[in-house]
């Protein structure tokens, strides 16, 4: 083995690859077989201790910067602000992210969020509503705020109920006809006496009801989410279920969408925490 050297290859702009020329047998003084066995067993230890951006006998094998990162591979890679789309399909693994309707992207490559604007929900600020409704026979179908329903439900209903945020399933009631009136969340149907409780969906994921036009039954009704808790700081904005509700507001609503109202005479806002219309001074 003569000589072990690096060439730069402008045209690719890839990482130098290392190659390795071997003299004619010929040319080679006589070496001891152990000594010869021990320089083999050191050179393919040295091989395979090279780092990743190198390249051995013509092969590429380098790493090289993913989208969404900067930086000199292979060991000072950073992931870069994530850039808001359109393309409901990205995900954030490149740093681009499907945020829309005004919402403000945050986070790095790989661990983006979209902050909404008043009105938008979910994890791209693509709903409007927490739990919306659709189908081509809605019959009782119901939404009101973070729950959905079907009471003393039609024959032949046909709807879908689409849910903008993760969260846990909380029956209220659920009395179907035997097998054939049947919700599905997933991949499971659910029907009689045997609701989905305390199964979780996921953000956009679609529950489906249809009633086979045969017998009725009370129906069901089902919210998404735990109850929201009332807290004292302001800092609380239900994201994680805590909400700040002072002055005798009463807390409502579940997961991340949570109200506070009726409260005591002369505080108001969202929060109870202002001074309304015709009061003045600085609450709480």
């Amino acid at each position: 083995i003569t000589q072990i050297h690096t060439n730069v290859d402008t045209v690719l702009n890839k990482p130098p690859p290392l190659y390795i020329h071997f003299s004619p047998i010929s040319s080679l003084p006589a070496i001891p077989p152990i000594l010869f066995s021990f320089f083999l067993t050191s050179l393919l230890l040295s091989l395979t201790s090279l780092p990743p951006s190198t390249s051995i006998l013509g092969r590429w094998a380098y790493s090289s910067v993913p989208a969404g990162y900067s930086g000199t591979p292979p060991d000072n890679c950073s992931p870069d602000p994530c850039q808001a789309t359109s393309n409901s399909t990205d995900d954030g693994s490149d740093g681009n992210f499907y945020c829309i309707n005004g919402g403000d992207v945050g986070g790095t490559t790989g661990s983006c969020t979209c902050t909404c604007q008043s009105g938008f929900l979910g994890p791209s600020c693509n709903f409007d509503t927490f739990i919306s409704l659709s189908g081509n026979n809605t019959g009782q179908c119901a939404v009101n705020g973070t729950c959905f329903s079907s009471l003393e439900y039609e024959e032949n209903e046909e709807c879908t109920f689409t849910v903008s945020e993760r969260g846990m399933l909380d029956v209220i009631s659920f009395n179907t006809y035997d097998g054939s009136d049947v919700l599905t969340v997933g991949e499971e149907q659910y029907f009689s006496g045997n609701g989905p409780q305390n199964v979780t969906v996921t953000a956009g994921e679609k529950i489906n009801w249809s009633s086979n036009g045969l017998l009725t039954a009370t129906g069901f009704e089902i919210c998404v989410g735990d109850p929201c808790v009332a807290s004292s700081s302001p800092l609380d904005d239900g994201s994680d279920g805590n909400f700040y509700c002072v002055n005798g507001g009463i807390i409502g609503g579940r997961g991340s969408s949570c109200t506070c109202t009726s409260c005591n005479t002369g505080f108001g806002g969202p929060n109870c925490a202002s001074c309304p219309t015709g009061y003045s001074g600085t609450p709480p």
